[in-house]
């Protein structure tokens, strides 16, 4: 509670601003405490709006940092990280965030009915809204089998008892339903069998295009749908161009990942 308050009053911090996913990372580095090895080390990369760009590898390279920073939930200790040609710190959190759909590594869901659940991410949407987005996250037969479809209450202990597939389709449907201009995916296939890992590619095909994605990911499936591929060690970018480019420079091999939890 003595946390200070992200959100500030002042009227030059921006109120609403539509977004056209442009994000440049500028020299941006992180710690996560004081003394402790940097988390990003001057690290850049450009997307282009409606750009796919996939992040790989090792594991505590700084992937799922990159996602973090871009969404404020750390602030960069050096470095820029600018939305459409304004610095984030510039961008009033509430703002930023909505024009942000994320996918962490781990669900998080609250006791209440899907419906609900989903709803976190677009308080307003339609029942048909809900069912595309569950469509997409390849959901919808799931749902249908369940006593109460969108009006099953998950929750408390319930949420551990469901499948980490089911739950991790149900993340990707809520960030879906929000229809972001930007959309961060961290290891999204990472709990998915082979069937609905070959649904969700199908979904990353229907939204290339429509919205900028940073993809987090070690499959190469993934990889290779995107439009350029940044590779991280120890913090600090070691590559960046097409999956071409990058597997050509790996004679042929997938790029240096590792299929760890925590990045």
């Amino acid at each position: 509670m003595k946390l200070k308050t992200e959100v500030n009053p002042n009227p030059d911090n921006l109120s609403q601003r539509e977004f056209g996913g442009h994000i440049l990372m500028d020299r941006v580095s992180f710690r996560y405490r004081q003394g402790a090895e940097p988390a990003l080390l001057g690290t850049s990369f450009e997307v282009l709006p409606n750009e796919m760009m996939a992040v790989v590898g090792p594991n505590a390279s700084g992937k799922s940092t990159i996602l973090k920073v871009i969404l404020a939930m750390y602030q960069n200790q050096a470095g820029q990280v600018i939305l459409d040609g304004m610095d984030i710190r510039q961008i009033n959190p509430l703002v930023l965030r909505q024009n942000i759909a994320y996918v962490p590594q781990e669900s998080r869901f609250f006791h209440g009915t899907i419906a609900q659940n989903l709803r976190l991410s677009h308080p307003t949407a339609s029942d048909e809204e809900l069912m595309e987005a569950c469509d997409l996250a390849n959901l919808t037969n799931d749902i249908e089998q369940l006593p109460e479809k969108l009006e099953t209450r998950i929750g408390d202990h319930t949420v551990h008892g469901l499948p980490s597939g089911f739950k991790q389709r149900l993340s990707l449907a809520r960030a879906f339903l929000k229809k972001a201009p930007i959309l961060l995916l961290d290891e999204p296939g990472q709990t998915l069998d082979f069937e609905a890992d070959k649904a969700f590619i199908d979904s990353l095909k229907k939204l290339k295009g429509t919205c900028t994605i940073i993809m987090v990911s070690h499959r190469p499936s993934h990889v290779k749908l995107c439009d350029k591929v940044l590779s991280m060690e120890n913090g600090m970018v070691v590559n960046l161009g097409t999956p071409d480019e990058i597997y050509q420079s790996t004679d042929n091999q997938t790029p240096q990942v590792e299929d760890g939890n925590r990045s």
